[in-house]
């Protein structure tokens, strides 16, 4: 009897620290873009946070960027911002430069590496290129995530590669979902810290993601 009524004390526990867990998981809705903002007020009401292309993969500074920041500073809409590097151009410390001086007048919670698109066949180079990236980055005082999805991440860095799986991660799936209860493990990474889950679609006068952010974020380490 004495086993019964501990197992369902036990039960019980788990079940309120569960439910306490979730309360905690507070889910943001924000959206990302490469186009100059038009209407931030109509973006405000929407979104509690946005993120704008700094960087592109033609290796340049993104040129809506900075009036995007500025835009969003003026009415107080918290910005993360995301970079396309340029693989082929080479040289991540440069790239790595050249955005942290064009932004030196913000200050970017986060800068989200994408990474997709067209880079080496060679993993190794890939890899190197990245760390590389990322180091540059963090030298610079900034804080660095990963935007990507499993097939992109794969492809380009191979399925047993986690080295920098205690970044967070932002990852992709269009299925209309804001909630991360499909994410499945890649790269390392246990969750996430963000998701796309909707792909271009217009809103405000330009053409927007849709994102969920997780206020618990990636806990991998």
């Amino acid at each position: 009897y004495q086993r019964r009524v501990h197992g369902i004390y036990v039960m019980k526990l788990f079940a309120v620290c569960l439910l306490f867990a979730l309360s905690l998981a507070v889910t943001t809705p924000f959206a990302d873009t490469y186009e100059l903002v038009s209407d931030i007020e109509c973006l405000k009401k929407m979104y509690q946070k946005l993120c704008f292309r700094a960087y592109q993969s033609i290796g340049k500074v993104d040129p809506n960027v900075l009036k995007n920041l500025e835009t969003a500073q003026k009415a107080q809409v918290p910005t993360d911002v995301y970079m396309a590097p340029c693989f082929f151009c080479g040289k991540p410390e440069q790239q790595a430069d050249e955005l942290a001086t064009a932004l030196k007048a913000y200050t970017i919670p986060t800068v989200w590496i994408s990474v997709e698109g067209s880079w080496s066949t060679d993993l190794s180079k890939n890899h190197a290129f990245l760390k590389d990236l990322v180091a540059a980055l963090k030298a610079k005082g900034m804080k660095v995530g990963i935007f990507t999805f499993a097939p992109s991440w794969e492809r380009l860095m191979g399925k047993s590669f986690s080295e920098l799986s205690d970044l967070p991660l932002w990852y992709v799936r269009w299925n209309s979902n804001p909630e991360a209860d499909d994410f499945l493990p890649f790269g390392g990474w246990k969750k996430p810290t963000a998701k796309q889950y909707h792909a271009s679609k217009k809103e405000c006068g330009i053409h927007v993601d849709f994102d969920s952010f997780y206020s618990q974020g990636n806990e991998n380490s």
